[in-house]
């Protein structure tokens, strides 16, 4: 009979070995072996309710056991672990269906494990307004290189972190416990959508906080500290599924006193989003975004299948020539802020960070037209600069949302590549971090309004996903 001597389940092999001994081993979600999660992760997707039970992670006693079913909370847990990790008892049976060859691939985001690179791609190759030069890529490459070295951790030893810490930005919040600002970055991602104003009055939507008008995507953060401040229990999920009225979140919701301001854009969609996400989170659970993170086994690309699959208004897809494509933005950002929050370790601890694309949004390709990577057809250019509505779901918005997604991948690999001429053994940047230093970029510009001549105003698509 085979055995496995070694029992330190280092890799899918041992425990398969160890099927014909009828046991079960306990792994730690957090501990156990990349390769140990991403057979955990691919026995989670096919549902199955007698393949998993689940064991409390904290140190109170008595077990808590019930079905795992597609990263969904057992109804018998009612309580919160503290530490951010499950023991999942795994019946090895189970593992000897998972052959290597079934893991999701390791090497990097051009694999496109979920679809969103594949749907970009399939996109460009039928593009009528939207064009991707070599030549920008190559030129911004020699431009941006120099300061994404100086601005990261790039280094032979790196592992794959946030360019700039997370907690410098003065609207990010300090001193919250783990599962507070979970919470915090679950509700802003949840919200995290059309900031921009309309063009034909001039007027923002602007938000005074600790002495500072913020306006954009930094208004709704924000909103968030004021919120806290007057004393609204705005990370807490209960408080808008069954406590807050409508005039109560209008209320929260509220731009500053000033002539030029209007309400945020399409407040009525946020109050109803937010209703629903914070009712799933509470019903699926335990109202905690930790249960939430846990359930994606150090998966970003997981725990972006899980959002999508619970929560529809992350559901960010589109139909071009009759063909469904995705982009996912408002999911892959929660998992990149989360990862980015925790520095890569604890809930930020994602085995596949690297495979996330760059955020589909509005801000980013103006930025990559400007750089001169993005060009597009006279005919679109004219309706963008005469600041026309593009529908959700337009030829010419669906092209422009691909070809950004397309452009931060092939900038990621003339990045590593000229990177690798320097340090053959550093660690390049990732799509998430060239466009969170792009997103920079774009509001710095917007802030001292040193926007180039060239740089045509971004793409109005009035819509909930970005």
């Amino acid at each position: 009979m085979l055995t496995n001597k070694s029992h330190n389940l280092t890799n899918p092999v041992e425990l398969i070995l160890e099927a014909n001994e009828g046991k079960t081993t306990m792994i730690d979600s957090v501990e156990a072996s990349k390769a140990q999660r991403q057979c955990l992760i691919q026995l989670a997707m096919t549902g199955r309710e007698d393949i998993f039970s689940l064991l409390s992670g904290s140190s109170r006693s008595g077990s808590c056991l019930g079905p795992w079913r597609r990263g969904k909370k057992p109804s018998a847990c009612n309580e919160v672990p503290t530490a951010p990790r499950l023991k999942l008892a795994v019946p090895i049976f189970w593992l000897a269906a998972m052959a290597p060859a079934h893991l999701p691939n390791q090497h990097g985001n051009s694999t496109d494990s979920f679809g969103v690179l594949g749907s970009a791609k399939w996109v460009m190759e039928s593009a009528v307004d939207v064009a991707i030069r070599p030549d920008g890529i190559k030129q911004t490459c020699r431009q941006i290189l120099p300061q994404l070295i100086s601005a990261s951790k790039l280094g032979s030893k790196r592992e794959p972190t946030a360019l700039t810490d997370w907690f410098s930005h003065e609207l990010h919040p300090k001193g919250l416990s783990p599962d507070l600002l979970l919470n915090w970055i679950f509700f802003v991602s949840v919200l995290n959508f059309s900031f921009w104003d309309d063009a034909h009055d001039g007027k923002r939507f602007m938000v005074r906080w600790n002495g500072t008008e913020w306006t954009g995507y930094w208004s709704l953060l924000a909103v968030m500290h004021r919120a806290l401040d007057e004393g609204h229990p705005v990370l807490d999920p209960q408080f808008y599924a069954n406590q807050a009225t409508d005039e109560n979140l209008t209320h929260i919701f509220r731009p500053s006193d000033g002539g030029d301001r209007c309400p945020i854009p399409l407040l009525k969609e946020r109050i109803t989003i937010l209703r629903h996400s914070s009712q799933i989170l509470c019903t699926k659970y335990h109202g905690t975004t930790m249960e939430l993170v846990r359930s994606a086994f150090c998966s970003a690309l997981h725990l972006i299948k899980i959002v999508v699959e619970d929560f529809p208004s992350f559901n960010d897809d589109s139909m071009y020539n009759g063909t469904k494509v995705i982009f996912y933005k408002r999911a892959q950002i929660f998992a990149a802020e989360v990862w980015a929050a925790f520095d890569g370790k604890s809930f930020g601890k994602f085995d596949d960070i690297d495979q996330l694309t760059m955020f589909a949004d509005y801000r980013v390709p103006q930025v990559l037209q400007s750089l001169q990577i993005l060009q597009y057809s006279r005919r679109l250019e004219e309706c963008l600069k005469r600041k026309q509505l593009l529908s959700h779901g337009s030829r010419e918005e669906v092209e422009i949302r691909a070809a950004s997604i397309v452009a931060i991948e092939l900038l990621r690999e003339e990045l590593a590549l000229e990177l690798h001429a320097i340090d053959s053994v550093a660690h390049p940047p990732n799509s998430i971090e060239i466009d969170f230093w792009l997103w920079d970029l774009a509001k710095g510009r917007e802030k001292e309004q040193t926007v180039a001549i060239t740089t045509l105003p971004h793409h109005r698509t009035r819509c909930i996903y970005y």
